[in-house]
């Protein structure tokens, strides 16, 4: 049976609500997790699984374009099953909030019956919280702030007299960000950027970059042996073994507009690169980073900056101790 993307992801979740009564909620990537290990469309985990999950079926955000209301959104990177009642998006006021009965495998047909007679039982008519609709208000203000640029500024000079402060890099230690690099190197996306210096004929992405920084954090993500994709400023994301032409652009010069749509590009095409990630780390300036860690962290992602406030001189010391730690 083809059963649709945004089905399986209702049972996945539906699901995880029937096997864990006392969770109220779930992350993105536990319902993603229970999709790709219950197998509900005979087939290795779809792509489209992970976007579903994170907005396309998400009653309480803004349709792009999807419009359903399936899952609701009870705080960044968490979501639970729509009921009736909850609040949503105007433009998805009339989107598909329940899986159809001849359109998803007989082994599952039971969860509508449930959700009908239990979990969406007298929800009916309740009104959105206040508080909560508050939520995002004034995030404009604060989208070209880099917020370890803005920690630094307001800790600068409280590390005097008292040896360096928790959350400063001065010497680039790689003992403060052992929890970034170690553990499981399947569930953690290095997302490296590029640099100006490239050879001067198409190679495959993880040789055209030439620089001592770029070879260093080559070396230091794949020693890790995790896997890695490289932040193009002309190409967007792409895999390092993917043959690209050298070219002359960067993000440093782009205009903010730019930028975003930019990050826009490198979103919509980084779903398959996440499947099984639960952590992303970042060897890559404030500009490509920009657009991206909000929402990263907003699909229930551990985003990591180990370098961010180091200088160029600092990041390269930094790589070398990487590699020998």
């Amino acid at each position: 049976m083809n059963v649709k993307v945004a089905d399986e992801v209702w049972i996945a979740t539906a699901l995880l609500h029937r096997r864990r009564p006392d969770r109220d909620d779930f992350t993105v990537r536990e319902i993603v997790r229970q999709a790709e290990t219950e197998k509900i469309a005979d087939g290795p985990l779809r792509p489209g699984v992970q976007v579903h999950a994170y907005l396309h079926c998400v009653a309480n955000k803004a349709p792009n374009p999807g419009r359903h209301r399936m899952l609701f959104e009870t705080s960044k990177g968490r979501r639970r099953l729509f009921r009736p009642g909850d609040p949503c998006h105007p433009r998805r006021s009339a989107g598909k909030d329940l899986p159809r009965d001849d359109e998803i495998p007989p082994a599952y047909r039971g969860l509508i019956e449930w959700y009908r007679n239990e979990y969406a039982a007298g929800s009916g008519g309740r009104e959105a919280d206040p508080i909560l609709s508050l939520r995002g208000l004034g995030k404009a203000l604060w989208a070209d702030e880099d917020a370890d640029a803005y920690v630094e500024r307001l800790r600068e000079g409280w590390g005097k007299d008292r040896g360096p402060s928790p959350l400063r890099r001065a010497d680039g230690d790689v003992r403060h960000f052992g929890v970034a690099l170690d553990g499981d190197a399947d569930s953690r996306l290095f997302l490296v950027s590029c640099v100006k210096t490239k050879r001067s004929k198409p190679a495959p992405a993880r040789d055209l970059y030439t620089s001592d920084w770029f070879r260093k954090a080559r070396a230091c993500v794949e020693g890790k042996g995790c896997p890695w994709r490289i932040l193009s400023a002309k190409y967007g994301l792409v895999d390092p073994e993917t043959i690209i032409r050298p070219y002359e652009r960067t993000l440093k010069t782009m205009p903010v507009a730019e930028r975003r749509e930019w990050a826009k590009g490198v979103l919509a095409g980084i779903g398959p690169s996440l499947i099984g990630i639960d952590t992303v780390i970042f060897l890559a300036g404030r500009y490509y980073r920009e657009f991206l860690e909000p929402e990263l962290r907003d699909r229930g992602l551990t985003v990591i900056v180990p370098m961010a406030g180091l200088s160029q001189g600092k990041q390269l010391s930094w790589l070398g101790r990487c590699l020998h730690d």
